[in-house]
Protein backbone atom coordinates (compact mmCIF):
# COMPACT_ATOMS: atom_id res chain seq x y z
CA UNK A 1 0.00 0.00 0.00
CA UNK A 2 1.36 3.45 -0.82
CA UNK A 3 2.09 5.97 1.95
CA UNK A 4 -0.42 8.45 0.54
CA UNK A 5 -3.11 5.78 0.63
CA UNK A 6 -5.32 7.54 -1.93
CA UNK A 7 -4.84 5.21 -4.91
CA UNK A 8 -5.29 1.73 -3.53
CA UNK A 9 -7.42 2.17 -0.40
CA UNK A 10 -11.21 1.88 -0.50
CA UNK A 11 -11.99 4.91 1.66
CA UNK A 12 -15.73 4.43 1.31
CA UNK A 13 -15.37 1.02 2.91
CA UNK A 14 -13.15 2.38 5.69
CA UNK A 15 -15.45 5.29 6.54
CA UNK A 16 -18.48 3.00 6.46
CA UNK A 17 -16.83 0.10 8.28
CA UNK A 18 -18.85 -1.72 10.95
CA UNK A 19 -16.20 -1.36 13.67
CA UNK A 20 -15.58 1.91 15.47
CA UNK A 21 -11.84 1.23 15.48
CA UNK A 22 -11.67 1.18 11.67
CA UNK A 23 -13.72 4.35 11.34
CA UNK A 24 -11.54 6.05 13.96
CA UNK A 25 -8.46 5.04 12.02
CA UNK A 26 -9.98 6.54 8.88
CA UNK A 27 -10.76 9.78 10.75
CA UNK A 28 -7.14 9.95 11.87
CA UNK A 29 -5.57 9.23 8.48
CA UNK A 30 -4.09 12.37 6.97
CA UNK A 31 -4.59 11.15 3.41
CA UNK A 32 -8.35 10.78 3.83
CA UNK A 33 -10.04 12.51 0.87
CA UNK A 34 -11.94 15.65 1.89
CA UNK A 35 -15.30 14.37 0.68
CA UNK A 36 -15.36 11.80 3.50
CA UNK A 37 -14.79 14.29 6.34
CA UNK A 38 -18.41 15.42 6.40
CA UNK A 39 -19.59 11.82 6.55
CA UNK A 40 -17.40 11.14 9.59
CA UNK A 41 -18.66 14.33 11.25
CA UNK A 42 -22.08 12.66 11.50
CA UNK A 43 -20.77 9.23 12.47
CA UNK A 44 -22.94 7.52 15.12
CA UNK A 45 -19.91 7.00 17.39
CA UNK A 46 -18.77 9.97 19.55
CA UNK A 47 -15.29 8.41 19.62
CA UNK A 48 -15.03 8.74 15.84
CA UNK A 49 -16.29 12.31 15.90
CA UNK A 50 -13.84 13.21 18.71
CA UNK A 51 -10.99 11.81 16.67
CA UNK A 52 -12.11 13.84 13.68
CA UNK A 53 -12.48 17.02 15.76
CA UNK A 54 -8.80 16.81 16.71
CA UNK A 55 -7.62 17.05 13.10
CA UNK A 56 -5.81 20.23 12.06
CA UNK A 57 -6.94 20.26 8.44
CA UNK A 58 -10.73 20.39 8.76
CA UNK A 59 -12.71 22.66 6.44
CA UNK A 60 -14.94 25.31 7.99
CA UNK A 61 -18.21 23.46 7.30
CA UNK A 62 -16.99 20.35 9.13
CA UNK A 63 -15.76 22.41 12.09
CA UNK A 64 -19.18 24.06 12.23
CA UNK A 65 -20.86 20.65 12.46
CA UNK A 66 -18.54 19.38 15.17
CA UNK A 67 -18.70 22.45 17.42
CA UNK A 68 -22.49 21.92 17.58
CA UNK A 69 -22.19 18.18 18.14
CA UNK A 70 -24.59 16.57 20.60
CA UNK A 71 -21.64 15.15 22.55
CA UNK A 72 -19.92 17.71 24.79
CA UNK A 73 -16.58 15.91 24.57
CA UNK A 74 -16.58 16.31 20.79
CA UNK A 75 -17.33 20.00 21.19
CA UNK A 76 -14.58 20.41 23.77
CA UNK A 77 -12.01 18.82 21.45
CA UNK A 78 -13.15 21.13 18.66
CA UNK A 79 -12.93 24.22 20.88
CA UNK A 80 -9.45 23.25 22.04
CA UNK A 81 -8.11 22.44 18.59
CA UNK A 82 -5.15 24.79 18.07
CA UNK A 83 -6.16 25.31 14.44
CA UNK A 84 -9.77 26.24 15.29
CA UNK A 85 -11.09 29.20 13.35
CA UNK A 86 -12.73 32.30 14.76
CA UNK A 87 -16.28 31.12 14.01
CA UNK A 88 -15.67 27.88 15.90
CA UNK A 89 -14.36 29.68 18.97
CA UNK A 90 -17.21 32.17 18.97
CA UNK A 91 -19.74 29.33 18.79
CA UNK A 92 -17.94 27.51 21.63
CA UNK A 93 -18.19 30.56 23.90
CA UNK A 94 -21.96 30.16 23.91
CA UNK A 95 -21.87 26.46 24.72
CA UNK A 96 -23.91 25.12 27.63
CA UNK A 97 -20.92 23.13 28.93
CA UNK A 98 -18.35 25.19 30.84
CA UNK A 99 -15.47 23.00 29.68
CA UNK A 100 -16.21 23.88 26.07
CA UNK A 101 -16.36 27.59 26.86
CA UNK A 102 -13.11 27.46 28.84
CA UNK A 103 -11.36 25.51 26.07
CA UNK A 104 -12.29 28.22 23.58
CA UNK A 105 -10.92 31.11 25.61
CA UNK A 106 -7.76 29.11 26.45
CA UNK A 107 -7.15 28.31 22.79
CA UNK A 108 -4.00 29.99 21.42
CA UNK A 109 -6.06 31.03 18.39
CA UNK A 110 -8.27 33.15 20.63
CA UNK A 111 -7.94 36.68 19.21
CA UNK A 112 -9.35 40.07 20.16
CA UNK A 113 -12.65 39.39 18.36
CA UNK A 114 -13.15 36.26 20.47
CA UNK A 115 -11.98 38.05 23.64
CA UNK A 116 -14.48 40.80 22.97
CA UNK A 117 -17.25 38.20 22.94
CA UNK A 118 -15.72 36.53 26.01
CA UNK A 119 -15.99 39.80 27.95
CA UNK A 120 -19.74 39.67 27.27
CA UNK A 121 -20.02 36.09 28.53
CA UNK A 122 -22.26 35.33 31.50
CA UNK A 123 -19.58 32.91 32.71
CA UNK A 124 -17.26 34.77 35.11
CA UNK A 125 -14.51 32.17 34.63
CA UNK A 126 -14.43 32.97 30.91
CA UNK A 127 -13.97 36.65 31.74
CA UNK A 128 -11.38 35.75 34.37
CA UNK A 129 -9.40 33.84 31.76
CA UNK A 130 -9.36 36.95 29.59
CA UNK A 131 -8.05 38.92 32.57
CA UNK A 132 -5.15 36.45 32.86
CA UNK A 133 -3.85 37.17 29.36
CA UNK A 134 -0.39 38.71 29.32
CA UNK A 135 -0.18 41.94 27.35
CA UNK A 136 -3.97 42.34 27.31
CA UNK A 137 -5.17 45.20 25.14
CA UNK A 138 -6.31 48.29 27.06
CA UNK A 139 -9.83 47.90 25.67
CA UNK A 140 -10.32 44.71 27.67
CA UNK A 141 -8.55 45.96 30.79
CA UNK A 142 -10.87 48.96 30.89
CA UNK A 143 -13.90 46.69 30.79
CA UNK A 144 -12.64 44.15 33.30
CA UNK A 145 -11.60 46.77 35.87
CA UNK A 146 -15.31 47.25 36.53
CA UNK A 147 -16.42 43.65 36.05
CA UNK A 148 -19.29 42.66 38.38
CA UNK A 149 -17.35 39.60 39.59
CA UNK A 150 -14.71 40.32 42.22
CA UNK A 151 -12.49 37.42 41.14
CA UNK A 152 -12.28 38.83 37.63
CA UNK A 153 -11.25 42.26 38.90
CA UNK A 154 -8.70 40.80 41.32
CA UNK A 155 -7.21 38.60 38.61
CA UNK A 156 -6.82 41.56 36.27
CA UNK A 157 -4.91 43.66 38.79
CA UNK A 158 -2.83 40.61 39.74
CA UNK A 159 -1.87 39.66 36.16
CA UNK A 160 -1.75 42.95 34.28
CA UNK A 161 1.55 43.98 32.71
CA UNK A 162 0.18 47.42 31.85
CA UNK A 163 1.70 49.81 34.40
CA UNK A 164 -1.08 52.36 33.91
CA UNK A 165 -3.72 49.72 34.65
CA UNK A 166 -1.75 48.59 37.69
CA UNK A 167 -1.55 52.18 38.96
CA UNK A 168 -5.30 52.57 38.55
CA UNK A 169 -5.83 49.37 40.54
CA UNK A 170 -3.56 50.48 43.38
CA UNK A 171 -5.28 53.86 43.58
CA UNK A 172 -8.80 52.50 43.14
CA UNK A 173 -11.58 52.86 45.69
CA UNK A 174 -12.31 49.17 45.04
CA UNK A 175 -10.45 47.15 47.67
CA UNK A 176 -10.66 44.02 45.48
CA UNK A 177 -8.53 45.69 42.82
CA UNK A 178 -6.04 46.79 45.47
CA UNK A 179 -6.00 43.24 46.89
CA UNK A 180 -5.19 41.77 43.49
CA UNK A 181 -2.47 44.35 42.96
CA UNK A 182 -0.59 43.16 46.06
CA UNK A 183 0.26 40.01 44.09
CA UNK A 184 1.54 41.80 41.01
CA UNK A 185 5.34 41.52 40.66
CA UNK A 186 5.51 44.86 38.82
CA UNK A 187 4.59 46.91 41.90
CA UNK A 188 6.93 49.82 42.51
CA UNK A 189 8.33 50.51 45.99
CA UNK A 190 6.05 53.53 46.24
CA UNK A 191 3.02 51.37 45.47
CA UNK A 192 4.12 48.78 48.04
CA UNK A 193 4.39 51.50 50.67
CA UNK A 194 0.92 52.74 49.77
CA UNK A 195 -0.59 49.26 50.04
CA UNK A 196 1.13 48.66 53.40
CA UNK A 197 -0.94 51.58 54.68
CA UNK A 198 -4.16 50.52 52.96
CA UNK A 199 -7.34 51.01 54.96
CA UNK A 200 -8.48 47.42 54.29
CA UNK A 201 -6.83 44.78 56.48
CA UNK A 202 -7.21 42.13 53.75
CA UNK A 203 -5.00 44.19 51.46
CA UNK A 204 -2.36 44.66 54.15
CA UNK A 205 -2.46 40.98 55.12
CA UNK A 206 -2.09 39.81 51.54
CA UNK A 207 0.79 42.19 50.92
CA UNK A 208 2.69 40.52 53.76
CA UNK A 209 1.60 37.02 52.80
CA UNK A 210 2.81 37.52 49.22
CA UNK A 211 6.20 38.75 50.51
CA UNK A 212 5.57 42.06 48.78
CA UNK A 213 5.91 44.36 51.82
CA UNK A 214 9.11 46.36 52.03
CA UNK A 215 11.38 45.37 54.96
CA UNK A 216 11.05 48.83 56.48
CA UNK A 217 7.25 48.53 56.43
CA UNK A 218 7.17 45.25 58.35
CA UNK A 219 7.87 47.06 61.61
CA UNK A 220 4.89 49.31 60.92
CA UNK A 221 2.75 46.25 60.11
CA UNK A 222 3.94 44.51 63.28
CA UNK A 223 1.96 47.17 65.14
CA UNK A 224 -1.06 46.93 62.83
CA UNK A 225 -4.47 47.15 64.43
CA UNK A 226 -5.48 43.89 62.74
CA UNK A 227 -4.29 40.70 64.43
CA UNK A 228 -4.46 38.95 61.01
CA UNK A 229 -1.87 41.34 59.62
CA UNK A 230 0.36 40.92 62.67
CA UNK A 231 0.03 37.14 62.41
CA UNK A 232 1.34 37.13 58.83
CA UNK A 233 4.24 39.34 59.87
CA UNK A 234 5.02 36.93 62.73
CA UNK A 235 5.39 34.00 60.32
CA UNK A 236 7.16 35.98 57.61
CA UNK A 237 10.71 34.96 56.77
CA UNK A 238 11.32 38.57 55.74
CA UNK A 239 10.69 39.86 59.27
CA UNK A 240 13.88 40.87 61.07
CA UNK A 241 14.50 39.81 64.67
CA UNK A 242 13.63 43.25 66.02
CA UNK A 243 10.23 42.97 64.31
CA UNK A 244 9.65 39.53 65.78
CA UNK A 245 10.64 40.82 69.21
CA UNK A 246 7.86 43.40 68.96
CA UNK A 247 5.39 40.64 68.10
CA UNK A 248 6.68 38.39 70.88
CA UNK A 249 5.06 40.91 73.23
CA UNK A 250 1.81 41.07 71.23
CA UNK A 251 -1.52 41.14 73.04
CA UNK A 252 -2.85 38.36 70.81
CA UNK A 253 -1.82 34.93 72.10
CA UNK A 254 -1.63 33.34 68.66
CA UNK A 255 0.50 36.14 67.21
CA UNK A 256 2.73 36.15 70.27
CA UNK A 257 3.19 32.37 70.17
CA UNK A 258 4.18 32.30 66.51
CA UNK A 259 6.62 35.18 66.94
CA UNK A 260 8.24 33.47 69.92
CA UNK A 261 8.48 30.19 68.03
CA UNK A 262 9.94 31.96 64.98
CA UNK A 263 12.57 33.68 67.11
CA UNK A 264 13.45 30.44 68.90
CA UNK A 265 13.93 28.65 65.57
CA UNK A 266 16.28 31.37 64.38
CA UNK A 267 18.29 31.28 67.58
CA UNK A 268 18.62 27.51 67.40
CA UNK A 269 19.74 27.71 63.75
CA UNK A 270 22.30 30.37 64.64
CA UNK A 271 23.75 28.21 67.46
CA UNK A 272 23.93 25.19 65.14
CA UNK A 273 25.79 27.20 62.47
CA UNK A 274 28.38 28.32 65.02
CA UNK A 275 29.32 24.74 65.91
Amino acid sequence: MSDAGTDDRDWGAEVGARTVARRQAAARWRALPAQFLGQLATDPSPAVRRTLAARHDLPADVRALLIRDRDRHVRRVGAGNRTADQATLLAALGDEDFRVRWAAVDNPRCDDVVRRAACDSDDPVVRKKVAEVQGLAREFSDRLLTDPDRDVRAQLSHRTTDLDVLARAVESEDWVLRLGATQNPLLSDAQRRRLARDRNHRVRSTLVLMKAALPEDLELLARDRSSNVRFYVAISKQAEDRVLEILARDSDEVVRGHAEHHLADRQWAARRNRR
